[in-house]
């Protein structure tokens, strides 16, 4: 048994008490309904009638029996979720309450406990220019407590983020329908192609996490500002209202565009900030999908 340090038992208790006790707050019908049909098998086959759905149309069985039957499914009792948490180095920026892989940490151990209390399977990846780790889903608090811990230990690998890559990986290693949670700052190009792919199969859940330092600048004075995952770095004068909005703008300008290329995707997408009260509003979106 290896040894844990003090500060991440500490750590752990913490989100674990934090995560777990509003994960009990949460709806329960809400969660169900936010991701009904995530998990569905084939039932039967039955005759078309008029106001069902066409695509459902089996045209294999049609071509057969030159009648028109729909396939029809039954909601599986339990799902699989996964939190699949992006760990490159931009995610260890943080000026506000929380690093940005903290918000990752308690947002994947409030899943963990939700799914949980939920009689569903948890699972974890953690991915940054490839898939880094993952753990297929299982029950249980003390699996998602061994998961927390994971992330909590895990040394950074890649410094950029590639999330093509992570597509494909995730696509080959989970093979049933499942609910996939991708936390990252997704400062990176989003692969529309590989993405709509993915999420016909499974049911994507893109939670974006950014650090108040890179929506709203406040006046130090002249900053030198690095890049972890370019290596690059640049001198700004905060104190300048003109930099300052420049700055703004450019930021504002990529989050239009990532929001935007999430929902050509088809996929469902919420932002959160490191100083946010994150978790409420986490809440709010899982319980407003589930009211859709």
């Amino acid at each position: 048994m290896s040894f844990l340090p003090e500060e991440y038992r500490k750590k752990i208790a913490r989100i674990e008490w934090a995560t777990k006790k509003m994960a009990s707050e949460l709806m329960s019908g809400a969660y169900k309904s936010a991701f009904r049909g995530s998990g569905m098998s084939f039932s039967d086959f039955r005759e078309y009638v008029p106001g069902d759905d066409v695509r459902s149309i089996s045209w294999s069985l049609y071509a057969k029996t030159q009648s028109p039957f729909i396939k029809t499914y039954d909601e599986e009792r339990e799902l699989s979720v996964y939190a699949l948490v992006d760990t490159s180095e931009s995610l260890k920026l943080g000026f506000g309450a929380y690093s940005k892989i903290e918000v990752a940490m308690y947002l994947m151990s409030f899943i963990g406990f939700v799914a949980n209390k939920n009689q569903d399977h948890f699972g974890l990846g953690l991915w940054s220019s490839s898939l880094e780790f993952f753990s297929p889903a299982k029950k249980g608090d003390k699996y998602v407590r061994s998961l927390l811990k994971k992330v909590i230990e895990h040394e950074f690998q890649g410094r950029s983020t590639e999330f093509k890559n992570i597509l494909l990986d995730v696509r080959r290693s989970i093979p049933k329908k499942s609910i996939l949670f991708f936390i990252s700052d997704f400062q990176c190009e989003i692969p529309l192609k590989d993405l709509r792919l993915l999420n016909q199969k499974h049911n994507i859940v893109a939670v974006a996490v950014d650090d108040i330092f890179e929506k709203n600048l406040k006046p130090y004075g002249r900053i030198q500002v690095f890049d972890p995952e370019t290596q690059s770095k640049i001198f700004i004068n905060s104190s300048s209202k003109k930099q300052r909005d420049v700055w703004e703008k450019n930021h504002s300008d990529f989050r239009v565009k990532r929001k935007e290329s999430f929902k050509k995707a088809g996929v469902s997408f919420i932002e959160l900030t490191t100083e946010d009260d994150f978790l409420d509003q986490f809440i709010r979106f899982l319980n407003k999908k589930g009211t859709v």
